[in-house]
């Protein structure tokens, strides 16, 4: 969630990630953005409102603070942990104004020093808004039904599986919102979706041996195509929930629109990833340093 709001807020930048961990779809980045909001003395908000927000916002209403993504409420103060933070935020209202802002020590629970503002940050990556669960909950139980007769006529145990699972996953985001293995249905939650790469502006793709990659995003799919069939054989998955899995094509596709370095040990061309040039240099291998600083400064 750090990583995500700091490419969000536009400051410069470098994401380390694997080919696995790109396969997927995201919430839209106007989702995160709309989400964030800054809470300032003198602003005026009911309480029981910002509770029911930090609710839609994926936060854990406990009775102590004691971690990141929760809060607590008592009377008219609020404590809230957000994930951006090192400490938590403790806001006292007078009536539906916000009198002041500080932080407070999770452990001894004191209160500590007075800050200008509080910036409020989703708790999760799945966010779902109050207003929205009815509408998903029906898209849920429109495609449930069809899947459902269409194993009928020729897996009946499939189909009572599918409608048991997904009927209680329903229950689950009706009473609680968020349960383990909400983000595979992604695309019931969300009118749009994005890509990784398409959550910075003109960024720079830098490639370890493409070659590599391009198989890897391949063999990938292919793995994700194999189980997923046999979820969907047995009934354990809806069929929109494929989707969720980008196909190669896409992510190569997004990855070409931008500028990219690729940097591969022997000079050859991908056929998936073209450059406009082809730069080569000398490079010397090393030994493994192991935490070894004067080993380094000698080398």
């Amino acid at each position: 969630l750090k990583t995500i709001y700091k490419i969000l807020s536009g400051e410069p930048i470098i994401v380390v990630a694997s080919v696995d961990a790109i396969f997927y779809n995201m919430p839209h980045k106007n989702v995160f953005i709309k989400n964030t909001f800054t809470l300032k003395p003198n602003d005026t908000i009911e309480i029981l409102s910002l509770a029911t927000k930090l609710i839609d916002l994926g936060y854990e209403r406990v009775e102590i603070v004691e971690g990141s993504g929760q809060f607590a409420q008592r009377g008219g103060i609020i404590d809230i942990f957000s994930p951006l933070n090192d400490e938590p935020y403790r806001i006292e209202f007078f009536g539906d104004e916000i009198d002041t802002i500080r932080t407070f020590d999770v452990a001894s629970q004191r209160s500590k020093n007075k800050v200008d503002s509080a910036l409020i940050y989703p708790a999760r990556e799945t966010i779902i808004d109050s207003d929205r669960i009815q509408a998903i909950v029906s898209n849920l139980e429109k495609d449930l039904e069809l899947k459902y007769k269409s194993y009928s006529k020729k897996n009946k145990e499939a189909a009572e599986r599918l409608r048991s699972r997904v009927k209680e996953n329903i229950e689950k985001l009706k009473n609680f919102r968020y349960f383990e293995g909400i983000d595979s249905y992604m695309l019931y939650l969300y009118n749009s979706s994005n890509f990784f790469i398409d959550y910075f502006d003109n960024p720079i793709v830098i490639l370890d041996e493409s070659g590599r990659i391009v198989q890897r995003i391949n063999t990938g799919y292919e793995e994700f195509e194999d189980t997923f069939k046999s979820l969907l054989d047995k009934g354990d998955v809806m069929p929109l929930q494929g989707e969720y899995f980008f196909p190669p094509e896409y992510i190569i596709d997004s990855i070409n629109k931008n500028k990219i370095i690729a940097l591969n040990m022997l000079p050859r061309v991908v056929d998936d990833i073209k450059p406009l040039s082809i730069v080569n240099f000398n490079a010397i291998s090393m030994n493994p340093l192991s935490g070894n600083i004067e080993f380094l400064i000698n080398e």
